[in-house]
């Protein structure tokens, strides 16, 4: 009986040798597992939070898009609206009388200021002359070989015709035709140009 105790205390220290290795080895495995679970946790968070982010992003870019896609085309239809109603005035009717008393083209001056910077006002007469303008600089001058330029053949009867025209200054053009208020006959058109680039910043 002696020599058997004296085995099992000889035995028991390395018991507990072993059994403190195994419960060091269990616990550096379980901070293992928790680390590694913990890092794909937060990197799937982030990867989450940042998709979440870029669609956010995304979404307010093509709000932001629509807005002033909005815009631009109210701003285009509030200048047909304008151009179309500018023939009507009696002033207008000025071109017949080469617009003598320059009043056509003081009026022209007050459609332009409407619109702010980067906006041109013009009455051209059926041959293509400018005989009034928002910028006195541009009466006389003839306008049948600019690109932007609406011929009566492309005017509407009523109402006016916007052309977009492209190239290294782009500009919407839109005309209304001019007709003497006695007898019909055509006398010219009314036109607003506007820079796109004005516009854009304008919807922006």
């Amino acid at each position: 009986m002696g020599d058997s105790l004296e085995d099992t205390d000889a035995h028991a220290p390395r018991d507990r040798r072993r059994r403190d290795t195994l419960a060091a080895r269990l616990a550096t495995a379980l901070v293992l597992v928790v680390v590694v679970a913990t890092g794909a946790a937060a990197g799937w968070g982030y990867a989450r939070g940042r998709a979440g982010l870029v669609a956010d992003a995304r979404a307010a870019q093509t709000a932001r898009a629509r807005l002033a896609a909005d815009r631009i085309e109210r701003a285009v239809r509030e200048r047909e609206r304008l151009v179309a109603l500018w023939p009507g005035l009696d002033v207008s009717q000025d071109l017949a009388v080469d617009d003598l008393d320059k009043r056509l083209s003081a009026s022209l001056e007050e459609m332009a200021s409407h619109f702010g910077r980067g906006a041109l006002a013009l009455a051209a007469d059926t041959a293509g002359r400018v005989v009034a303008a928002s910028e006195r600089g541009w009466i006389g001058r003839g306008v049948h070989a600019e690109r932007w330029y609406l011929p009566a053949s492309a005017l509407p009867d009523n109402g006016a015709r916007a052309r977009s025209v492209d190239g290294r200054a782009p500009v919407l053009a839109v005309a209304a035709p001019v007709r003497a208020t006695a007898d019909g006959r055509r006398l010219g058109a009314i036109v607003l140009l506007t820079r796109w680039r004005a516009l854009v910043e304008e919807a922006a």
